[in-house]
This record gives C-alpha cells, sequence and structure tokens, in this order.
C-alpha cells in the first residue's frame, strides 16, 4: 500500500528533472520561403515566389510588379537555372496562369523536397519567345 502513494511522487520527481521543453517536444514548424523572381532578357518582369507548407503539398503562390498585357506560362521545375529551352525536367509542374499579378497553385510536393533537391519556377511568353525565359525564380 505504501508503494502506491510513493509512485506518483517519483513519477513527478523524474518530470521535473527532465530538461526543459524535453516533455512535450513540438515538431518544429517548417519555414516558409521567399525567392526574388528576376527579370529575364530584358522582359521587365519581375517579383517574387512564395512557398508555404500546406499537409504533404506545397503552396507555390507567384507574384509579378505588375499586370502583364500578354499571356504567360509558369512552370516550376527540377534543375538550378531558367533554361532559354525546353528541355525534360525530371520533375515538372504547370502552375496556374496570372491573375492579375498573381497565381496561386498547390503542388504535390511536401515544402522539405526543396530543400533537398534544386527547383526553378520561370515565366515565359505563351504567345511567342515562348522557348525564352522572361523571368526566374531559384528556389
Amino acid at each position: 500500500m505504501h508503494s502506491r502513494r510513493v509512485i506518483p511522487f517519483v513519477v513527478a520527481a523524474l518530470l521535473a528533472a527532465l530538461p526543459a521543453g524535453a516533455q512535450t517536444a513540438a515538431p518544429s514548424p517548417v519555414p516558409r520561403q521567399h525567392v526574388p523572381l528576376e527579370e529575364r532578357h530584358q522582359s521587365g518582369t519581375h517579383g517574387s515566389v512564395d512557398l508555404a507548407p500546406k499537409g504533404g503539398k506545397t503552396e507555390v503562390l507567384v507574384k509579378v510588379s505588375a499586370p502583364r498585357t500578354t499571356p504567360a506560362n509558369l512552370t516550376l521545375h527540377s534543375g538550378s537555372d531558367c533554361l532559354d529551352t525546353f528541355g525534360s525536367p525530371a520533375t515538372q509542374f504547370h502552375l496556374n496562369p496570372l491573375n492579375g499579378t498573381s497565381s496561386r497553385t498547390l503542388v504535390s510536393l511536401p515544402i522539405g523536397a526543396f530543400h533537398s533537391k534544386h527547383f526553378v519556377v520561370d515565366v515565359r511568353n505563351a504567345t511567342n519567345r515562348a522557348r525564352f525565359a522572361e523571368a526566374c525564380a531559384r528556389i
């Protein structure tokens, strides 16, 4: 009977002896990423790309500094630089078109994948000169 009274006090003493935070270690939040969208080929197109975790997926938000006068193709692909010709990257996602000055797309990649591989977001003119990137963000 005496041991039943002692056990709660022993457990409490052991918990108090643990370092702060060791009792309930919360998972560290995955940081958002903000990357500049840099002008290429004197296109005048620049802005930013933001990545945010959404469950096991990633939200990609592309913002350009001014509304475009021509349609644009936005692509997220594996690689370390915007290519001036279309290749066949190992991983490629077509992003939603710009709606005014922004595009928001949910892609089926966890945000951690962007830390282990190189990715690029590029903006290309959808009507002509499509083989040349107008803007590029290296993620």
